[in-house]
């Protein structure tokens, strides 16, 4: 959760951890992985973008290129 940024600074100094958004983001993560068809273990590129991280399955088409 610290690695994510779903933590907040409560007004005393000691930090929260946001389960609602660390598992929303898992929930965001899951269902793009599923439009992919990826399953565990599958291989795939991470580009990075100026606005978006795209996921690319290996040996699937990049339509950017």
């Amino acid at each position: 959760m610290r690695a994510g940024g779903d933590l907040s600074t409560k007004m005393d100094g000691c930090q929260r951890q946001n389960f609602t958004a660390f598992y929303e983001a898992q929930l965001d993560g899951k269902a793009y992985t599923g439009l992919l068809d990826l399953k565990p273990g599958d291989d795939f590129e991470i580009k990075l973008g100026k606005k978006q991280i795209r996921l690319i399955p290996v040996g699937a088409a990049d339509e950017e290129e």
